[in-house]
């Protein structure tokens, strides 16, 4: 042990003490699902069939503690400790390290987690090719349980399963199964599509449920909680680097069912469950009369860092498990061994007392967390205040108006505006008339209407009238022609015009009154010796 406390035959953190990143996880996993399917085959054979086997202890879980909280999750792997085993996950809270393992994982879960069949191996979802299904709709026994659609979702058969009231039991059950299977114990992608090889196994369903898929389900989990060994299909030179590079990002994603580690860690830590309001009845799925689970709140990292900041706070590095009847349960045949571990585990046994500064090693990156500080019982009710959130990038200036109110004037006003205001004021506040003075008032003035139309009427007449101005009355040819001959007889001409005298007389008189100019109604009058006016221009 060095003189700073590090004791270097412990196994070293991935982050340093209190340096953790705080970002969000995204969990594909949903148990609702599973509150689905027992609202779906209530009192059914079939969800009778699927309680009795293996996946039955699943409806069991306290539907309290089933809300999954990613910051819960968060944290615990990034206190996580490198170590050479493959299978087990350890981290550490507050100074003390608890283990999340297989046997811990059939425990919660009530999963069959024994040996796996000769010759299988579980798919890594990060390995190349581990996900690749295209001609999954050519598959005969796909065809058949499924369709021809290859890109058909879990949400779709859960609508089938739902609304199909013709669909016979053995298809009922085996599409409750793979809907359990890939939407919650091993679900590694946000839209649950139906595994091709989980598919298949359906084919004989006494097999599918004797399957460990608590084996299959822990390996999908606990893969992605540690170092990975593939990124993008290839393999990885740091793995260690890479998942403190990937914890650091906004968002991380975890395949499996993450929901068992966040149920040890309130088994491990039951002071984390006074930050986690529990009802007053606790229930579990099977007590769930809705298609989903009741809403809850979660922990944020302020509760988390209390907790793990509290003197009083106890953690069980080891939690005692009940062990499966199946075969192999719980036991990796080829595990690799680690002597700090070994260690670790020889420390927990004889009940060593853990501090911070013994673990040694981590990313030193992330600033130094402080613990809040506890609201006391009187600030609990007191609610927090919400930010004042600006609107605009840049705020937008206004003109400053020319306009101002008006003010009130002391100017008493002239008299005739005086007695305008008496009249409505007196008008305001007179008594009602009766029914009989509205009638003859409306009498009265219905008849004003009807003589106002009749002078309007008139007056636009009287206006097209004057507006026409040189427009004759049909009598005008004739006063035309008689006012002409006169003019030209008493009129005495030079020798040009005396010429056309005649030819004056002889022209055609236009039928059509209005091709004549405008004629004056006044006398027309001229001087001796002075040309006459030209018989076609006539003059006022």
């Amino acid at each position: 042990m060095e003189d700073n406390g590090e004791d270097n035959r412990l196994p070293p953190r991935l982050f340093a003490t209190d340096r953790f990143p705080t970002q969000r996880l995204n969990i594909y996993s949903r148990p609702n699902i599973l509150a689905f399917i027992r609202h779906v085959l209530r009192g059914t054979d079939t969800f009778k069939k699927i309680r009795e086997s293996p996946f039955g202890k699943l409806f069991d879980l306290p539907t309290h503690q089933c809300a999954v909280s990613c910051k819960l999750i968060h944290a615990l792997m990034t206190r996580q400790l490198i170590c050479e085993v493959d299978h087990t996950f350890w981290t550490v809270f507050g100074s003390d390290p608890f283990k999340f393992g297989l046997e811990e994982f059939g425990d919660i879960t009530g999963l069959n987690c024994g040996s796996l069949p000769e010759g299988y191996e579980a798919p890594d979802h990060n390995e190349k090719g581990a996900n690749k299904q295209e001609n999954a709709h050519t598959d005969p026994f796909w065809q058949r349980l499924i369709g021809k659609d290859n890109n058909i979702t879990i949400a779709d058969l859960a609508d089938q399963l739902e609304h199909d009231e013709e669909m016979d039991d053995w298809r009922r059950i085996r599409l409750a199964l793979i809907i359990i299977v890939d939407g919650v114990l091993v679900a590694s992608t946000q839209v649950h599509r139906p595994t091709l090889r989980y598919v298949q196994m359906l084919e004989d369903l006494d097999s599918f449920l004797e399957f460990p898929w608590g084996r299959e389900s822990f390996l999908h989990t606990v893969r992605s909680l540690k170092p990975p060994k593939f990124f993008k299909g290839k393999p990885v030179d740091d793995p260690v680097a890479l998942l403190v590079s990937k914890l650091k990002q906004k968002t991380f994603r975890l395949t499996g069912f993450p929901l068992a580690l966040q149920l040890l860690a309130f088994r491990a830590i039951p002071m984390l469950l006074s930050k986690w309001p529990a009802p007053s009845q606790v229930q579990t799925i099977m007590d769930v009369t809705e298609r989903d689970l009741p809403a809850q709140n979660t922990l944020d990292t302020n509760d988390i860092l209390l907790v793990e900041d509290n003197q009083q706070m106890v953690v069980s590095s080891i939690t005692p498990v009940s062990r499966g009847q199946q075969p192999g349960w719980g036991v990796w045949p080829f595990e690799k061994t680690d002597e700090k571990v070994e260690y670790m585990e020889q420390l927990i046994s004889i009940n060593h007392n853990f501090t911070k500064t013994m673990w040694p090693g981590g990313d030193r990156s992330e600033t130094l967390r402080v613990v809040p500080e506890e609201k006391g019982p009187a600030e609990e009710g007191i609610e927090e205040q919400v930010p004042v959130h600006k609107k605009h990038v840049v705020q937008i200036k206004r003109k400053r108006s020319n306009l101002q109110p008006r003010q009130p004037s002391t100017n008493p006003g002239s008299a005739t505006k005086r007695r305008r205001t008496s009249r409505v004021s007196s008008a305001s506040t007179s008594n009602t008339d009766t029914n009989k003075d509205v009638e003859d008032r409306l009498s009265v003035l219905e008849a004003r209407v009807t003589n106002l139309e009749k002078a309007n009427q008139s007056l636009k007449e009287s206006r097209r009238r004057r507006r026409r101005g040189s427009r004759a009355p049909p009598n005008f040819p004739n006063f035309a022609l008689n006012h002409r001959r006169r003019l030209h007889r008493g009129t005495v001409h030079n020798s040009e015009q005396a010429n056309r005298d005649g030819d004056a007389e002889k022209l055609p008189i236009p039928q059509d009154p209005q091709r004549w100019p405008q004629i004056s109604s006044s006398p027309i009058s001229w001087t001796p010796n002075a040309a006459p006016p030209h018989p076609r221009t006539p003059t006022s």
